[in-house]
């Protein structure tokens, strides 16, 4: 099951658009160099939030926020795999806290309806894990 932010899908969009216009716009050779990073960091981060959050009988993948909520600070994905984790918790409105060992991984869904979708799929997916709503 994905769950997908077309919130941060329209932004990382925006932001790859806004870049590809900079390096048509850029000098040479330095700004032309850092316009290109830019769109190389923006292309990641929309498909890292293109492809969502998903659990499935392998694990939990999800964009690796770099701080707290803010969907244009990923760099690429973060893969927990089954029995690295032991415990899923409600974590906020929307968003859930996966432990593996003693430290969680913070990861957010769209919508409070998100969270609660994820929390009942992750219950019959990894019936070895606790999961609390």
């Amino acid at each position: 099951m994905v769950f997908r932010s077309w919130i941060s899908v329209a932004l990382w969009s925006f932001f790859l658009l806004l870049s590809f216009a900079l390096v048509l716009g850029a000098g040479w050779p330095a700004p032309l160099l850092i316009c290109l990073l830019l769109s190389l960091y923006a292309l990641q981060g929309l498909v890292s939030d293109w492809l969502g959050v998903s659990a499935d009988r392998r694990g939990v993948s999800a964009p690796n926020r770099l701080i707290g909520r803010l969907p244009l600070l990923t760099l690429w994905r973060i893969d927990l795999r089954r029995g690295s984790f032991n415990r899923i918790d409600r974590h906020g409105p929307t968003s859930v806290a996966i432990f593996r060992g003693g430290s969680p991984v913070i990861v957010d869904l769209p919508s409070a309806e998100a969270r609660k979708k994820f929390l009942s799929h992750c219950k019959k997916v990894f019936p070895e894990v606790h999961v609390t709503a």
